[in-house]
């Protein structure tokens, strides 16, 4: 599973070149105009029978906290604690997403993280 936040889809879309099929990216906008490699990311995708998911909203939105619950990886990715996740995105981004990760039982060895701030 790849996660990434803002421009962190930089990274997280090299990651897609390269991992598996069905990996599974979930990208975190403030809106749709800034979900970066929108058209590439899908076309990628397809071609790697992989899912992108796009969360867009304000901090505030209750959707993007929704997003990023234990409850809802696990309703995207079943099988969430058997895959690495690879995470690069704000602290506050890549914070949200580790608590989630932990409730849901993801062991922190699978956990790889790149924060970063502006």
């Amino acid at each position: 599973m790849l996660i990434a936040g803002g421009s962190g889809i930089g990274p997280i879309r090299a990651l897609l070149e390269e991992l598996p099929p069905r990996t599974v990216v979930l990208y975190r906008a403030r809106t749709a105009d800034e979900l970066v490699f929108r058209s590439e990311l899908e076309l990628l995708a397809e071609a790697r029978d992989a899912q992108v998911w796009y969360v867009t909203g304000g901090r505030d939105d209750p959707g993007p906290r929704r997003a990023f619950s234990r409850r809802r990886l696990m309703e995207l990715v079943p099988d969430l604690t058997r895959r690495d996740v690879y995470l690069c995105g704000s602290a506050g981004l890549v914070d949200a997403a580790v608590v989630a990760l932990r409730r849901a039982g993801v062991p922190p060895r699978q956990i790889h993280l790149d924060p970063f701030e502006f």
